[in-house]
């Protein structure tokens, strides 16, 4: 309650944000493609490569939420106030590795256990797809602010 209300003249959604969170989401969808059709073309199963694309994604949409919860960069401390967001964070992972890790839960939605370098590297993945974001606020920070006060 710091800020002031929008303008009602204003859009609801600025080009501007809009532009930015297409960007985000197409960056997310390629990467997730681009992991699945990594799999398939290197013969893996239908299962391991659901798997690894399902992960990717969970963790990009994940990380996506953490760069979005503030303007604020990582290393900041007034950052990390959110403590609800903990406990989602923690069951999103929770549920995660139930089903890449165990081979029952996985089969409940045809995803093949994967292993820890595979668990790795779909981090490593979804961390390339959705970080530049947070490079972005280090960049530019008083573009970043200008975008989330919208």
């Amino acid at each position: 309650m710091d800020r002031r209300p929008r303008d009602p003249k204003s859009p609801l959604v600025p080009p501007r944000a809009f532009a930015f969170a297409l960007l985000q989401g197409l960056a997310i969808l390629l990467t997730v493609f681009g992991v699945y059709w990594h799999q398939m073309s290197q013969g893996q199963d239908l299962a391991t490569a659901r798997g690894f694309a399902f992960t990717t994604l969970l963790l990009s949409d994940l990380l996506l939420c953490w760069v979005s919860l503030s303007h604020r960069p990582f290393w900041r401390r007034e950052r990390w106030t959110n403590y609800s967001f903990y406990w989602v964070s923690a069951a999103v992972l929770a549920l995660l590795f139930l089903l890449v890790t165990i081979p029952a839960t996985g089969d409940l939605v045809h995803m093949a256990s994967l292993s820890p370098a595979q668990l790795l590297s779909a981090l490593g993945m979804a961390a390339a797809c959705t970080l530049w974001a947070e490079l972005l606020k280090v960049a530019n920070p008083k573009a970043w602010r200008r975008r989330d006060a919208c």
